[in-house]
């Protein structure tokens, strides 16, 4: 179906970073965001987690909606690396709800 990470991103600001792939075929049918918001319920409440952080593709519509659905605002899109694709970065700071 899919799968799903969850990696220390700062460690001692406490930050850590999701990811997550869902194959095609079982795209749309909410895995994806279930998923990752089972990541961000385990990092604040488990974790300690200070801020997470969620990046994907600037074509990445679907990602990028996704990561906005659980509660991610759309904070900065820069080129990494230079003059390859943009990148969207979305920080998810505080205690999830």
């Amino acid at each position: 179906m899919g799968l799903a990470q969850i990696w220390r991103y700062v460690e001692h600001r406490r930050s850590w970073e999701i990811g997550f792939a869902v194959l095609p075929e079982y795209g749309g049918r909410g895995y994806g965001t279930e998923t990752a918001s089972l990541l961000l319920r385990f990092a604040f409440e488990h974790l300690d987690a200070h801020k997470v952080v969620g990046m994907c593709n600037s074509h990445n519509t679907r990602s990028a909606a996704l990561l906005e659905r659980i509660g991610a605002p759309r904070l900065i899109m820069a080129p990494l690396p230079k003059n390859g694709p943009r990148f969207l970065e979305l920080v998810l700071i505080g205690k999830h709800r």
